[in-house]
């Protein structure tokens, strides 16, 4: 959940970046840095869900066991 709250955040960097460069006043590395970042983000965002889903079959594997 700490990951998908720092969502709105990266976003407004990107756009914030973007508004720099249009503005004319950065050299570019803002739209980049933050757009890397933003990626960084979605990358740990889908690896922390496929870990939850591997750590939820694991734990539905155990308790089916327990069961026998």
């Amino acid at each position: 959940q700490e990951v998908l709250k720092e969502r709105d955040s990266f976003e407004r960097l990107c756009q914030e970046g973007q508004a720099l460069n249009e503005g004319g006043r950065g050299d570019g590395s803002e739209t980049r840095v933050s757009a890397q970042l933003q990626s960084q983000h979605q990358t740990l965002l889908r690896r922390v869900k496929e870990r939850l889903h591997s750590c939820q079959l694991t734990l539905q594997e155990q308790q089916a066991f327990e069961e026998t």
